[in-house]
């Protein structure tokens, strides 16, 4: 079967039919976008890939496996693009109960969907959020100055680093990362917090450090002085000694004997 050619025949009737969310909430069909070019492949920048059609339930989550096909067929198995598109229409049928794992299909992801979406409008209908929530919301949303500056030293200052970065096609938690000092740079771009907008907003230093420490885990290694030695903080550990954390977790996940001499007691 050409997948393909089903998937574009599917994607221009729905063009030509030309539903629209706000048109078919007052004709009450339920409807959702979909990306004719799958966003978690060829991404979503500020002039291209903003192609969007509306599907009903069941003919989304058709697309989806269509687009899954398609894929398998063109990449293979266990190409990254074929992962992706593999994983998007996993998450449509992946519907578990404990141990219990439940059949879906096309019609009962469009009834269920359909009892959500009425569930989720009978509840919140005519709720309006008051107006000191709403400047809360803002606030947190605003709390740091951030300073950008990319390749070429040309410098930006932005109140919303989510916004920039879906601006200029970038990838919004490796920035995030770079601004936190976990990584120099993304691409060339380099990001500073300049001011606290909210400072009762900002983590302590003292909070930092007993926040850390809960999350450290101990170890127990024998040296190559055969003595045991108890590690609390891995890091730190490794940058005395110059050992590799990655190759000391996987002497302790028994996937390696032993490193420069370390190996686990026995």
């Amino acid at each position: 079967m050409n997948y393909l050619k089903v998937y574009c025949n599917l994607i221009g009737k729905a063009e030509k039919r030309g539903y629209n969310k706000k048109t078919n909430k007052e004709i009450g069909i339920y409807v959702e976008g979909h990306h004719i070019f799958p966003r978690c492949i060829y991404g979503q920048t500020k002039f291209g890939n903003r192609r969007i059609v509306y599907l009903t339930a069941r003919e989304h989550y058709i697309a989806h496996s269509l687009l899954e096909k398609i894929f398998i067929k063109r990449y293979g198995k266990k190409d990254p693009k074929t992962i992706k598109m593999t994983h998007a229409f996993w998450k449509m049928n992946h519907q578990k109960n404990g141990d219990k794992v439940y059949y879906f299909n096309s019609y009962l992801y469009e009834s269920v969907k359909k009892r959500i979406g009425d569930n989720i409008r009978k509840r919140c209908l005519g709720v309006k959020q008051s107006q000191e929530l709403v400047k809360k919301k803002r606030k947190l949303h605003s709390v740091y100055e951030y300073l950008i500056t990319d390749p070429d030293g040309k410098e930006y200052k932005t109140n919303s680093l989510k916004n920039f970065c879906r601006e200029y096609n970038l990838h919004n938690p490796t920035m995030c990362y770079v601004s936190l000092g976990k990584r120099n740079h993304y691409k060339g771009w380099t990001v500073k917090v300049i001011n606290v907008i909210n400072p009762n907003l900002i983590m302590k230093e003292e909070q930092r450090i007993l926040l850390k420490k809960c999350r450290l885990k101990t170890y127990y290694f024998l040296s190559p002085e055969n003595q045991i030695v108890k590690v609390d903080d891995i890091n730190q550990h490794c940058k005395n000694y110059n050992l590799s954390k990655r190759q000391m977790q996987k002497v302790h996940n028994l996937k390696l004997k032993e490193h420069r001499g370390w190996r686990l007691p026995r």
